[in-house]
């Protein structure tokens, strides 16, 4: 069975030969796999013979990308949206965002909005066919991965403003999300017509906290959804599945997502308070689950905890397919080769069918 099988069957709710895998990981912990043996020349993804393989285009301003600040401890960065961001060197994390490039309606509809547009240029086409084509001589199951509404559009006018306009401008924000979701599917289905067929769409949005949504779930209906909902249709259109990657705490939202034709939900944080386990029991049987595996463990080198843990939640998550393997969000600098090797070895072990 060809990876691009197996995690066809898993999302169709199909037990295959095993459960799938896939991982993210901080770079400092790839570091230091490879200071403890990981071949250089190697990718962690041929490496550990993950299932997934995946590709973005260019969803920005492309605006030029530059360093404003670097010292010993951090380098502060302006990206291609405009969004300065602050990244410490000696520890990882997500960046500190310090500024944004929009700071009013009259600059999206003067300036910014028309740095939306779609051209062939942002497609990346090269590099994505080189992806695609690896993808299909390894059998991979291969995604196009972009960033969905909510998170594109913090990256324009800044997580506060974006939600400050749910009530004093929801016209503009209705905007800036019909934009940007019309330069995804206008990219999906070009990409599409010149020859690369995609098996799923990953979208990217946090819309969660540790604690909740950001937004109540009436708001998610209201705004965010449809836009989901759009990728949704243009990715099943095509006979993909789509996989949403979504921190947080997003319990009160899955039952949204569902109706919004999410197929697969990832990371499921557990510091959030995300349990695959209770989400298999009530929506197993229409939405299926990608992580959840404790990443402190790994941190610690936890042997004992990573073996339950695993144990634990895949021996129920697997139950009648419908899950795929992945920490609740990456792994993080600290984690031994042997720790996660180990990891995949119980990964094997219990994900069996």
């Amino acid at each position: 069975m060809t990876s691009q099988e197996r995690i066809k069957a898993i999302l169709s709710h199909k037990e295959p030969d095993r459960i799938g895998k896939y991982e993210h990981f901080w770079k400092p912990a790839l570091a230091g796999f490879r200071e403890q043996g990981m071949p250089a020349d190697l990718n962690e993804e041929d490496y550990f013979d993950f299932d997934i393989r995946k590709q973005k285009f260019d969803q920005s301003f492309r605006l030029p990308i530059m360093t404003v600040e670097e010292t010993e401890e951090y380098v502060i960065q302006r990206g291609d949206f405009g969004e300065v961001f602050k990244t410490w060197k000696h520890s990882q994390s997500t960046p500190e965002l310090v500024d944004f490039a929009c700071k009013s309606r009259e600059q999206w509809f003067e300036e910014y909005r028309e740095r939306k547009r779609p051209d062939i240029a942002r497609l990346n086409f090269d590099e994505m066919k080189a992806a695609y084509t690896d993808a299909r001589l390894k059998g991979k199951y291969f995604c196009m991965a972009c960033y969905e509404v909510f998170e594109a559009t913090w990256r324009v006018c800044g997580p506060e403003m974006q939600l400050e306009l749910f009530i004093d401008d929801p016209e503009w924000l209705t905007d800036m999300y019909t934009v940007h979701t019309d330069l995804v599917i206008w990219a999906f289905e070009e990409l599409w017509a010149r020859g690369i067929e995609f098996d799923g769409l990953w979208i990217w949005g946090d819309v969660a906290y540790r604690s909740g949504p950001f937004i109540s779930p009436g708001m998610y209906r209201e705004f965010v959804m449809p836009h989901h909902k759009r990728l949704a249709d243009a990715a099943h259109s095509k006979g993909c599945e789509v996989i949403y990657h979504g921190c947080g705490n997003n319990n009160k939202l899955v039952p949204l997502f569902i109706e919004a034709g999410i197929d697969c939900l990832q990371p499921m944080e557990v510091k959030a308070g995300m349990d695959v386990r209770e989400l298999k029991r009530d929506y197993g049987d229409v939405m299926s689950f990608m992580g959840n595996i404790d990443a402190r463990l790994f941190q610690s080198n936890d042997r004992e905890g990573l073996e339950r843990e695993i144990r634990d939640k895949i021996t129920v998550a697997k139950q009648g397919g419908g899950y795929i393997y992945h920490s609740d969000h990456s792994i993080p600098p600290g984690t031994t080769l042997d720790t996660y090797r180990f990891a995949m070895e119980c990964v094997e072990r219990w994900g069996k069918y």
